[in-house]
C-alpha cells in the first residue's frame, strides 16, 4: 500500500465526522501500540475505534457525487520558474455557472497527491 494514495489519519477522522461512509478496503485503527492500517472491505466509519483509510481518488469522487464539490488541479511552469513545476488547485461548488475558487497556488507542495490532499482538507475545513 502506497501511503501517498491515501488520506492521512487526521483527514480520515475529519471525513468520518463529516459523514464519509463509502466502503473502503483499508482502515486505520489505534491500539495501545500505535496507529495501524489494515485491509478488510467495508465502511469502517461506523466503528468507534476505526475509520476508513480512503484513497484520495475515492474522496474526490465522494465530494463530487455526494456533495456537488468539484476539485481541479493544474500544473504549470511560470516564465521564470527555472524548471520548477507549480500547482494551482481550484474548488467549484455545483456543476453550473458557479465560480471556481483558487485555493492553492505555489510550489512548496511537490506532488499531485500533496496538492490534492491539501485541497481536500481545505474543502473539509472551510466548505463542508
Amino acid at each position: 500500500m502506497k501511503n501517498e494514495e491515501f488520506v492521512t489519519f487526521e483527514t480520515a477522522i475529519k471525513l468520518k465526522k463529516k459523514g464519509y461512509n463509502w466502503e473502503s478496503r483499508d482502515y486505520y485503527w489505534i491500539s495501545n501500540k500505535g496507529l495501524y492500517v489494515s485491509r478488510i472491505p467495508r465502511d469502517w466509519n461506523e466503528d468507534v475505534e476505526k475509520c476508513s483509510a480512503a484513497r484520495l481518488s475515492e474522496v474526490e469522487k465522494w465530494l463530487r457525487d455526494e456533495k456537488g464539490i468539484y476539485i481541479c488541479l493544474v500544473p504549470y511552469e511560470p516564465y521564470d520558474s527555472q524548471d520548477k513545476i507549480f500547482w494551482r488547485s481550484y474548488v467549484k461548488i455545483g456543476a453550473n455557472d458557479s465560480p471556481c475558487s483558487c485555493v492553492y497556488y505555489g510550489d512548496n507542495l511537490k506532488s499531485f497527491e500533496e496538492v490534492l490532499l491539501f485541497t481536500i482538507n481545505y474543502v473539509i475545513d472551510s466548505i463542508l
